[in-house]
């Protein structure tokens, strides 16, 4: 019997976001900071910081000087096209072979973060990982979108192999924040354009397990109890740990509908309605 020869790990980039037309972008970079230094990834990557809208040398300069003290490159990226903009443009001058994208408001709340994404994503069938997922649609807003449930990886804490990532995003132009909203939980969104690869898309928590779609609502994170499951936060994480009961409720009956009241998992073809 011959045996394969292990592989070597994927080279990993860590892109975070920041925009200059954030008012309180210097607070944004000052939160990430903390928790980036305060938990270790557990893989090496390299760190990029995309700066979106930072088109003069000054505003340049004042972000080098706020990441000065940690190994990272800089990328100016063009202030078109939302966050998803940003992401498609970075992704398409890395060299590594799986990126994580973290937006501006990114709060790292456990060690090992990086290693516990990566290593789900090493599982067989697996096409892409994040921190917080939902079921939520927009539909009562606008017809465009599916109806609930409308499973949806968020698009910020989330990792792909870029080969993937690329493929996916081939046909995808993103000029406007319906384009944005329609690539993050659309019909065509980047999830279900994963699942029609017949791969699966996992939410991973602070425990490190990587939950399938029909496990999302009882992963214990994205406005589910006290959140306490949870990755990596961002704004809308701490939004809901700030709310009273009742607004949780409702926050989290949006999210989730009755699928966290039920006896029972519903089989993953009935969320998706396949």
């Amino acid at each position: 019997m011959t045996t394969q020869p292990p592989r070597d790990p994927p080279a990993i980039a860590v892109v975070f976001l920041l925009r200059s037309l954030d008012a309180g972008w210097r607070d944004h970079a000052a939160r990430f900071l903390r928790s980036y230094k305060a938990f270790d990834a557990g893989l090496e990557h390299g760190l990029y910081v995309a700066l979106k809208g930072f088109e003069d040398a000054e505003s340049q300069a004042e972000a080098a000087a706020i990441f000065a003290d940690v190994a990272h490159r800089a990328l100016i990226v063009p202030e078109l096209g939302r966050d998803i903009g940003a992401y498609l443009w970075v992704s398409r001058v890395l060299t590594e072979t799986r990126v994580c994208f973290l937006n501006s408001h990114t709060e790292i709340l456990a060690r090992s973060w990086l290693r516990k994404l990566s290593d789900n994503l090493d599982r067989p069938g697996v096409g892409m990982v994040g921190a917080t997922a939902s079921f939520e649609s927009l539909r009562p807003l606008n017809v465009d979108f599916p109806a609930f449930p409308n499973p949806h990886m968020r698009t910020n804490g989330f990792m792909f192999d870029m080969a993937l990532f690329r493929t996916i995003t081939a046909d995808v132009v993103i000029e406007s924040r319906h384009d944005a909203f329609l690539f993050e939980s659309g019909e065509l969104s980047m999830t279900n354009r994963v699942l029609n690869q017949n791969l699966a898309v996992l939410v991973v928590g602070r425990n490190g397990r990587g939950y399938d779609l029909a496990w999302w609502p009882w992963s214990e994170g994205f406005r589910q109890g006290d959140q306490g499951n949870l990755l990596i936060g961002d704004n809308q994480t701490r939004h809901f740990d700030l709310l009273q009961r009742p607004e949780k409720e409702l926050l989290a009956s949006q999210t989730w509908g009755g699928f966290r009241s039920r006896a029972a998992l519903p089989d993953r073809g009935t969320i998706l309605k396949r």
